[in-house]
């Protein structure tokens, strides 16, 4: 199933992704016609249950295609709603049409089954169709709402010019309340969202090497190529090891998410991600000198995705923190074992 996730999402992409789209989409909503080209091909419904009308499908079938979605700086929602819809559907809640974005750390009270609070850094909360959040309640619960039930919204954007929103609700009313799930922990939603960004960074870190590689053999300097010079080489060498262990940790923590999100492999995976995003995106802006930084030249298109996405969903800092916190509770008689059967740590 993940090669024709795969060969579909790469079609799609080639077709209708270009650096005009992208520019353009940082001064706009949605566009409704791109969005709908990944919906008629099942790519947003690609985790749900067939029951709910997805195609059932794995964390790993779809990790390439939201890979993808980082390389080519896809400018919608779509791998928040492949997620929120798979969060969705494992709730037993009938996901809906048209982008669902969520919030991952603020919750929502609800009183006589009305929902009031607020929601920051919504990504595209204030052009979604439907918003997933939690309850701060004794028992969290998972809340569906229409976009429709927004009282006020501050419009915001990250440094990629990504809308990021605070939405406010007063009283609104949900299309579904549920509560979580046995298997479903309370930080679900800032794991899904690392998780996602994982393999978004992944795809933009290859997304810039591929930029810097041609350019190095495209730029003469004294009389060859700088990508002759042996100490352009080393720099371009670590950025393609950062790629490949972003990739491999991206991959990793998709295959161990199939029941439920794994917390270990998670926060490997976005520290990973992330300090490849920042090595990548200094080496290939040094590759390319001056002419990177100008906004002809989509080099930034990239980094600008990389430098936002890192500290989205968590920062380094605090995966960090959470995996030390881990090992540690786990003991040192358990520490070597844990690394060399594969063992995840608990």
């Amino acid at each position: 199933m993940r090669e024709l996730f795969d060969r579909t999402v790469l079609q799609i992409l080639n077709d209708h992704i270009s650096t005009e789209a992208v520019l353009a989409a940082e001064t706009s909503d949605i566009s409704t016609a791109l969005w709908q080209v990944f919906e008629d091909n099942g790519v947003t419904m690609a985790l749900a249950s067939e029951e709910h009308g997805g195609s059932g499908a794995r964390w790993f079938d779809i990790c390439g295609s939201i890979i993808a979605c980082g390389n080519y700086s896809v400018p919608l929602p779509v791998a928040e709603t492949v997620f929120a819809n798979w969060l969705l559907s494992k709730s037993e809640i009938q996901p809906p049409e048209g982008p669902v974005v969520f919030a991952e750390s603020d919750r929502l009270t609800i009183d006589s089954g009305k929902v009031s609070g607020r929601l920051s850094d919504v990504p595209w909360g204030g052009s979604a169709g439907h918003i997933v959040a939690l309850t701060n309640d004794a028992t969290p619960a998972l809340v569906l709402l229409s976009g429709g039930e927004v009282q006020s919204m501050e419009q915001t954007r990250n440094t990629a010019a990504e809308p990021r929103d605070m939405l406010t609700f007063d009283n609104a009313c949900p299309i579904a309340v549920v509560p979580l799930s046995s298997s479903v922990t309370t930080d679900v939603l800032r794991m899904g969202g690392a998780l996602i960004r994982s393999a978004q960074m992944a795809g933009s870190v290859e997304r810039v090497l591929q930029m810097a590689v041609d350019y190095a053999n495209e730029r003469v300097q004294f009389g060859k190529p700088i990508g002759k010079f042996q100490a352009v080489q080393h720099q371009m060498a670590l950025v393609a090891e950062q790629a490949s262990l972003a990739r491999s940790a991206t991959e990793t923590a998709f295959s161990l998410s199939e029941q439920a999100l794994d917390v270990t492999s998670i926060a490997v995976a976005k520290i990973c991600a992330s300090e490849a995003a920042t090595a990548a995106a200094n080496i290939t802006h040094g590759v390319h000198g001056a002419i990177g930084f100008t906004h002809e030249y989509p080099l930034h298109i990239a980094t600008r995705r990389l430098w936002s996405w890192r500290s989205e969903f968590g920062s380094v800092t605090y995966w960090s923190t959470l995996l030390g916190q881990q090992v540690c509770r786990q003991g040192s008689q358990n520490y070597w074992a844990s690394i060399v059967n594969g063992d995840t740590i608990r």
